[in-house]
């Protein structure tokens, strides 16, 4: 993963408007909302990220299945659609 993370241009423009275009103070409230639901989404994609490397790369058998279950929850992941335990192959 980058240590660059990219977002999007709509937060990336709302951003500047914040924080650089100040003509019009009765939008900030929306700007603010608007910027704090998109910066919460990219925190999320980029924690389920770091915890799906954890699941796939870690060589220790009980951290893997820990990050599993901690990934699958995170997604929402009914617990009658898994399986108990990672495929061992």
């Amino acid at each position: 993963m980058s240590n660059n993370p990219q977002i999007p241009k709509k937060l990336f423009l709302d951003l500047c408007e914040y924080f650089l275009w100040k003509e019009h103070p009765e939008f900030f409230d929306i700007l603010t909302d608007e910027i704090t639901e998109a910066l919460q989404t990219k925190v999320d994609k980029i924690l389920d990220h770091i915890i799906f490397t954890e699941y796939k790369c870690n060589s220790t058998p009980q951290i893997r299945e820990q990050a599993r279950k901690q990934y699958l929850d995170r997604r929402g992941i009914e617990k009658n659609y898994r399986t108990e335990s990672e495929a061992r192959s």
